[in-house]
């Protein structure tokens, strides 16, 4: 009807195209996370439709009913769109990706590039990156941008690189000397404080102790101030 139809792709996989009324023209679930722009592209006169998943499958659908035409598996995470183009001049369609894994892949669809495209979509190959991302072959004249339009990118542009914050040093651990003089005086003290009847007193010295040091000998000192304690806090029958 010579009206763009917009294409919706969700982020749980499914690919829907919808008339310039709202209407469902088709729908396709990849059952297959996506978080990357989908692209447009004409190979071999048909419109095809480039869906990039999150697992790394290259999908090429069929821009009339959906139906896949073409799947190559990376087998690497992807998480950035990717780029169509003719990266080697052969007049056949190619699709960069790029991974996860640091590593780039251009793929040749098969699809050859008919030489009258540009008659009806004059987007192709016009900018400076070479790239096919307008599909649409009835826009005005006046919405079509050439090549004189594209400001080309600088060659060195300036990123301001932010210094990664400096972690916070780890506390040092006292020296064994400076521990076993510590849990020494805490023994001492908590044994005179069970001695005098100070229970609790005599408890929380055995327990600072026994987070210094974890011995048998603190840990039967606590025990037996706890067990005293209780003793003393039973009444006495009359």
């Amino acid at each position: 009807d010579n009206k763009p139809d917009p294409l919706i792709v969700t982020s749980s996989g499914k690919v829907i195209a919808l008339s310039s009324t709202g209407e469902t023209l088709w729908e396709n679930d990849l059952k297959q996370s996506v978080s990357n722009t989908p692209g447009l592209f004409y190979g071999g006169n048909k419109l095809c439709i480039l869906v990039v998943t999150d697992k790394g499958d290259v999908l090429i659908l069929s821009g009339t009913n959906g139906e896949l035409l073409n799947k190559h598996s990376l087998n690497s995470k992807i998480k950035v769109s990717p780029i169509i183009g003719d990266f080697d001049g052969n007049s056949m369609v190619n699709i960069y990706v790029a991974t996860r894994k640091k590593k780039g892949y251009v793929l040749d669809t098969g699809m050859r590039i008919e030489e009258d495209i540009t008659e009806f979509w004059s987007g192709f190959q016009r900018d400076y990156t070479h790239s096919g991302l307008i599909a649409y072959h009835d826009f005005p004249e006046s919405t079509i941008a050439s090549s004189d339009d594209w400001d080309p990118p600088d060659e060195d542009p300036e990123i301001e690189i932010q210094p990664k914050p400096k972690p916070k040093p780890k506390p040092k651990p006292k020296p064994s000397s400076t521990v076993n003089k510590e849990y020494n005086n805490l023994i001492i003290k908590g044994k005179t404080l069970l001695e005098s009847g100070e229970f609790d007193n005599a408890i929380a010295a055995f327990l600072k102790a026994k987070k210094l040091k974890n011995t048998k000998e603190a840990a039967a000192l606590l025990k037996k101030a706890r067990e005293q304690k209780a003793q003393s806090e039973v009444l006495p029958d009359f």
